[in-house]
C-alpha cells in the first residue's frame, strides 16, 4: 500500500513540473531554441504582437526527460510480480530515497529564469507604415502612399502585399497623369510622370509606359503653344504669321486641333478678302486671295482664287484708266463685258472708244452709266 502511495506521489510531482509548459503552449513551429515570434491571436495566449517567447521554458528536452522518467518508474513497479516483505522493504527504501532526493533538489536548485520576450520592432513599424499607405491609397493620395511603402523597403520588411500596393499606387498615378493630359493640363501630367520614372521601386514596365506618355505630353504641349500663337496672330489679322505657326505645328504632328485652327484662319482670310474687294481695296484683296491660293489644299479652289485674282487685276486697270472711285457689279453691264474681254464687246470698239473719251472728258459722277447700261443696248447705239 505504501508503495502505491509513493508511486502516485512521484507521478503527481512530475505532472506538476509539466503543467506550466502545457498551459503556455499554442500552435506554431519553434526554432532550435524552443521558441518563436507570435503574429496570430497573440492576446489570446497572453502575448504581445511580435513578441518572441519559448515553449517549455526554452528546454525542448525537458518533456522528453520527464516522460522517460515516468516510463522507467512504471516499468520498475510492473517488472516484479512478487509481493514479499523483501520486495516491499526495497520499494519503501527506494520511495524514501526518491522523496528525499526530490526534497533536497527543490531546496538547493533555483528555478530557471524565463527569457525576456523578443519583439520584432522593425516588423511592427512596417505594419504601421503599410496601414498608413492603405489609408492614403483609399483617399487617392497616391504619392503619400508610396512614401509610406518606401519606408517598409528601408526596413527590409517588404512582402507580396507591399509590392502589390506599390504597383497599384504607381498605376493610379499613371492614370491620373493621362486624365490631366486629356484636360490639357500639361504641367501636372509631366510632374506625375516624372515622379513615376524617378521613383526607386518603379518596375521596368511602368517606367517605359510613363516615358512614352511623357514624350507625347511634351509634344502636345508644344503644339498647343503654337496653336495659341496662331490664334493670337489671326485675331491681329496677321494671317501670314498665323499660317506659319500652323505649318510649324504640322511638322510636329498632324492632329485634329491643327486642322480645325487652319480652317478657321482660312475662313477669316476669305471673309477679309471679300470685304476688301467690295470696298474696292483691290491691292489688299489681291494679297489675301494670293495667300489663300498659296495655302489652300484643293486644286479646284486654287483655280477659283487665281481667277478672282485676275479679275481684281483687271478691275484695277479699268479703275486706273477711267479714274473711277466706285464700281458697280451688274452682271450684264458694259463694264463687265469690257472687264471680261467679251467678244460681243469687241465688235463695238468704236463705241467703247467714244465712251472712254467721254469718261476722260467729263466728271466721274456722270459716267456711272458704264456700270448701269446693259450690253444689249449697244446694238441700237445706246443712249
Amino acid at each position: 500500500m505504501r508503495k502505491v502511495f509513493y508511486l502516485s506521489l512521484s507521478m503527481l510531482c512530475c505532472l506538476a513540473l509539466l503543467l506550466p509548459s502545457i498551459t503556455n503552449a499554442h500552435p506554431g513551429r519553434t526554432d532550435s531554441n524552443g521558441g518563436h515570434t507570435c503574429y496570430t491571436n497573440c492576446e489570446k495566449w497572453g502575448l504581445e504582437y511580435g513578441e518572441y517567447h519559448y515553449h517549455n521554458d526554452g528546454d525542448s528536452s525537458k518533456s522528453n526527460s520527464d516522460s522517460n522518467s515516468n516510463s522507467d518508474s512504471n516499468s520498475g513497479s510492473n517488472s516484479n510480480p512478487d509481493s514479499g516483505s523483501k520486495s516491499n522493504s526495497s520499494s519503501n527504501n527506494s520511495s524514501n530515497s526518491t522523496s528525499e532526493s526530490t526534497d533536497n533538489k527543490s531546496t538547493t536548485e533555483k528555478p530557471k529564469a524565463k527569457p525576456k520576450p523578443k519583439i520584432d520592432k522593425k516588423q511592427v513599424q512596417a505594419d504601421e507604415h503599410y496601414q498608413n499607405a492603405v489609408d492614403y491609397f483609399e483617399n487617392e493620395k497616391f504619392k503619400k502612399a508610396l512614401k509610406e511603402l518606401d519606408k517598409i523597403y528601408d526596413l527590409d520588411r517588404d512582402d507580396n502585399k507591399t509590392d502589390k500596393l506599390m504597383q497599384n499606387s504607381l498605376t493610379s498615378i499613371y492614370k491620373l497623369a493621362k486624365a490631366h493630359l486629356d484636360k490639357e493640363e500639361y504641367e501636372k501630367a509631366k510632374e506625375l510622370l516624372e515622379f513615376i520614372i524617378d521613383f526607386p521601386h518603379s518596375n521596368t514596365q511602368i517606367i517605359e509606359k510613363s516615358e512614352k506618355l511623357l514624350e507625347n505630353v511634351i509634344l502636345l504641349e508644344q503644339i498647343s503653344l503654337l496653336l495659341s500663337k496662331a490664334e493670337t496672330a489671326k485675331d491681329d489679322k496677321e494671317y501670314e504669321e498665323a499660317l506659319s505657326f500652323i505649318n510649324e505645328a504640322r511638322d510636329l504632328k498632324e492632329i485634329d486641333d491643327i486642322s480645325s485652327m487652319f480652317d478657321i484662319i482660312m475662313d477669316d482670310i476669305l471673309d477679309e478678302a471679300k470685304s476688301a474687294y467690295s470696298k474696292n481695296e483691290f491691292e489688299k484683296s489681291t494679297n489675301l486671295y494670293t495667300l489663300l491660293k498659296k495655302h489652300v489644299k484643293s486644286s479646284e479652289l486654287e483655280e477659283d482664287y487665281q481667277a478672282t485674282i485676275q479679275q481684281i487685276e483687271n478691275l484695277q486697270i479699268i479703275q486706273d484708266t477711267y479714274e473711277l472711285e466706285t464700281i458697280d457689279f451688274n452682271q450684264d453691264s458694259l463694264f463687265n463685258h469690257l472687264l471680261d474681254g467679251n467678244e460681243d464687246t469687241q465688235n463695238y470698239s468704236d463705241v467703247v472708244n467714244n465712251i472712254k473719251s467721254y469718261i476722260v472728258q467729263n466728271e466721274q459722277e456722270k459716267v456711272q452709266f458704264i456700270f448701269d447700261i446693259d450690253i444689249n443696248e449697244l446694238a441700237t447705239g445706246g443712249q
